[in-house]
């Protein structure tokens, strides 16, 4: 089922989480389970704490949250992100190829289709950057993951152009049903992420650590040098709201028309998604 209790192992499997300051709650080693994803909350840089300060301050003043997990199915409030940055490095998807003999990477290459036969995927038709296809074939294990855009759109396109969707769709266009299932390319739901720009006070950012040249940079990249330390150690993403705004859609004519057409249930969110995701970087 494509609900969070269907899912949730797979987003918690291939993460290794570490809290090694002892700072949070111990139920968020939930989220990992010595995967080869290594994950940890930010690193908090002194040097922005009293960014982090007026920002908490000015949240909750707004009648929001804040919260450490949103790592359980329901995600609402302000929260200390946690990364692929562990002790200073980056973990990267490679990760998940490291020791695998097996696989090869073909760059710039997507999957346009598979070939199913006895509702088992076989092989796939391969497109490359120049635009040339080609057939690969496996008795084995065959994954494909397509990406050429928007991974939320280009798999279940793929899916259904090999023949996995609901039947009376594909059959609008001339495609053979190898599996007929209902849900594939329907039930997307997503939240706008609002960038935004805010001027701060002088001394409250990082630019003088990141940005200007002088001597606050340099003790910045020595920092870093020396033990992983210091500003460049962070991804800089270190607090991410996420609120609801439904006291401001109730007063839109429109919203209430769609909600009353959605069974009274939110259009945006009608299992208490956030309406955003307000990243602050």
């Amino acid at each position: 089922n494509w609900n969070w209790n269907g899912c949730e192992e797979y987003f918690d499997k291939p993460a290794n989480y570490h809290d090694d300051s002892r700072l949070y709650n111990p139920k968020l080693a939930k989220v990992g389970r010595k995967g080869p994803l290594d994950v940890a909350i930010s690193d908090m840089v002194p040097e922005f704490e009293e960014f982090r300060q007026a920002l908490s301050k000015a949240w909750v003043s707004k009648g929001e949250r804040l919260t450490e997990n949103v790592y359980e199915g329901h995600v609402n409030g302000l929260v200390k992100c946690m990364n692929t940055i562990y002790k200073g490095v980056r973990s990267t998807s490679a990760c998940f190829l490291e020791d695998k003999a097996n696989i090869t990477v073909l760059g710039e290459t997507r999957a346009k289709r598979l070939f199913i036969e006895n509702q088992k995927a076989n092989g796939a038709l391969l497109v490359d950057g120049a635009g040339n296809e080609f057939e690969v074939l496996t008795t084995l294990l065959l994954t494909i993951l397509s990406f050429p855009t928007d991974v939320g759109e280009q798999s279940p396109k793929m899916l259904m152009l090999s023949g996995i969707g609901p039947k009376e769709q594909l059959s609008q266009f001339g495609i053979d049903c190898k599996i007929d299932s209902s849900h594939v390319g329907q039930n997307l739901r997503d939240h706008p992420i609002m960038p935004h720009v805010f001027k701060i006070k002088d001394g409250v950012g990082l630019d003088g650590h990141l940005l200007r040249p002088g001597y606050m940079k340099e003790a910045a990249v020595q920092a870093y040098l020396r033990d992983h330390k210091g500003p460049l150690h962070s991804g800089l993403l270190e607090l991410v709201g996420f609120p609801r705004i439904d006291k401001r859609l109730e007063a839109n004519p429109q919203y209430n028309d769609r909600k009353d057409a959605n069974g009274g249930l939110d259009p945006f969110g009608p299992d208490g998604q956030p309406h955003f995701e307000i990243d602050f970087v």
